[in-house]
């Protein structure tokens, strides 16, 4: 009978959530995608995964891997590691020679040779297991996840500024005497002349980053994509981001701007997957079996609907008005082009997996939360619905966020709200409206009677005014007039 090998591979949580900017959260999702994709292009070759489909896109490839056969993990564990080696190497290549060719450091020297070569051997934990069928591999991979072989490195000196999980990078790393004091002014001026020497200044010099960071930075750059195709032809391709200047008054309201006013817009920040994705793919095996069909073709056929539809997702997203703009360099002012722009950014969609933000930059007006529920939410469930399995529902956060919220915390309550949406029942919209100070509020609502529920809202003024609803349930609560635990309520103010 034939085996079947899974693989998969950790921190990817940890991964995503030690980023601060959305460049940072971009970069996470290239890294992952471009690993997992290192070793399903060596296995589509034998036509031999089942799982995730090939598709003609590097990005948004899930990390969760079915391949037909018993693959040696040292076979697959040489492939992983050998594209992640290539990311680390081309990334410590293209800091040395660029800031070694830059004015203002032409005499720099670098001792952190030690702490690359860690990241390059610790920064990940591979998982591979094999069974005698689908199940049985699933099963095995469930399992061998529960056996932990981490390495943890100690490092010296201050953390970074943004995760701080990591030692902060810097050209001496490595030649730091911990029982000495903290050499600041060789790390102020070290990010100085980094700051200066790359491009698009993509680091600003206040900010103090680990070797991961850098990486996650400097991956999103369209220099280091070249570097890394040039050195390593056969490893796959890192796509071209192009759409970064939009987004950078959000990064720079990461950082401690005296400003305020650049940093007083909401955003809205929504994190999701299929419900029962597992039990569904059973169930899909089970009626190919009894239809006498390929079982393996029909979750492969599966997997690839699922990748077209998140890869087709960004283009979903609610659109702010028709900006005009030149169509070439050189043409005359009436020589014009019609630009869509959009309220958002998908920042990884994988498969039934998917994370995103709707916002909207300056001068434009604010973003309003009835925006995003008008333009994107109420018609979410038919979005879903695209990739044709109409009989898997889907989960969501949505976190309405305050000004200068951190983004690891939002990224966090982004996870909770899904949580609680999963939790509530699923096939749900878990809505969390976060302020600076912490608080939040949150409601689960089933996406069938969503807009119902907001849309068709009125008090008994003829408005919207929810807090007559709210004092008129907390005085018959008060008074003992109606029970709180059952939705009597609710359903005979819907009708």
């Amino acid at each position: 009978m034939t085996r079947y090998t899974a693989v998969t591979f950790a921190p990817v949580q940890g991964f995503i959530q030690k980023s601060r900017k959305l460049r940072d959260l971009d970069g996470s999702s290239l890294i992952l995608s471009f690993l997992a994709a290192s070793i399903c292009e060596h296995y589509h070759q034998s036509d031999s995964i089942v799982i995730p489909a090939k598709i003609d896109l590097t990005r948004g490839v899930p990390n969760q891997i079915i391949i037909k056969g018993e693959i040696p993990e040292a076979d697959i564990s040489a492939l992983f590691n050998k594209a992640w080696t290539a990311i680390v190497k081309t990334c410590q290549r293209y800091i040395e020679d660029r800031l070694r060719n830059s004015p203002n450091s032409l005499n720099i020297s670098f001792d952190w040779k030690n702490e690359w070569n860690n990241c390059c051997n610790h920064s990940w934990e591979l998982f591979c297991a094999s069974g005698a069928d689908f199940n049985a591999a699933k099963a095995a991979m469930a399992t061998r996840k529960q056996s932990r072989s981490w390495v943890g490195i100690n490092w010296t000196g201050e953390s970074s500024s943004l995760s701080g999980a990591d030692a902060i990078a810097w050209n001496q790393m490595c030649s730091f005497n911990p029982t000495n004091s903290i050499p600041r002014t060789e790390i102020d001026d070290f990010y100085k002349k980094l700051s200066k020497a790359l491009p698009d200044t993509i680091i600003d010099e206040r900010e103090r980053l680990s070797i991961p960071e850098l990486i996650k930075r400097l991956i999103t750059t369209e220099d280091v994509r070249q570097h890394l195709r040039r050195h390593h032809p056969d490893l796959p391709d890192i796509e071209h981001l192009k759409t970064f200047n939009q987004l950078n008054r959000l990064d720079r309201d990461d950082l401690d701007r005296p400003d305020e006013s650049k940093a007083s817009r909401w955003t809205g920040w929504f994190m999701g997957d299929g419900d029962r994705v597992g039990k569904y793919l059973d169930w899909v095996r089970a009626t190919a079996t009894s239809a006498g069909k390929d079982s393996d073709r029909e979750i492969n056929q599966f997997s690839e609907q699922m990748s077209e539809w998140s890869a087709n997702l960004k283009n979903e997203l609610p659109i702010n008005n028709l900006a005009v703009r030149p169509e070439r360099e050189g043409l005359q002012s009436n020589n014009l082009a019609v630009q869509l722009k959009k309220d958002g950014r998908i920042v990884y969609a994988g498969g039934d997996d998917f994370l995103g933000v709707l916002y909207r930059n300056a001068p434009d007006p604010d973003l309003q939360l009835s925006e995003c529920f008008d333009n994107f939410w109420y018609k979410f469930p038919q979005i879903w619905e695209k990739h044709g399995h109409t009989e898997m529902t889907v989960s969501v956060g949505f976190v309405w966020a305050a000004p200068r919220i951190p983004q690891r915390d939002l990224l966090q309550h982004c996870r909770l709200a899904e949580k609680s949406a999963k939790s509530a029942g699923r096939n749900r919209l878990a809505i969390r409206i976060l302020f600076n100070n912490g608080n939040y509020l949150e409601w689960c609502c089933p996406w069938w009677c969503l807009k119902d529920i907001l849309g068709g809202y009125q008090d008994r003024d003829g408005g919207k005014n929810w807090t007559h609803f709210y004092n008129d349930i907390a005085a018959l609560n008060s008074r003992c007039s109606i029970d709180s635990t059952n939705n009597e309520v609710a359903i005979a103010q819907k009708c």
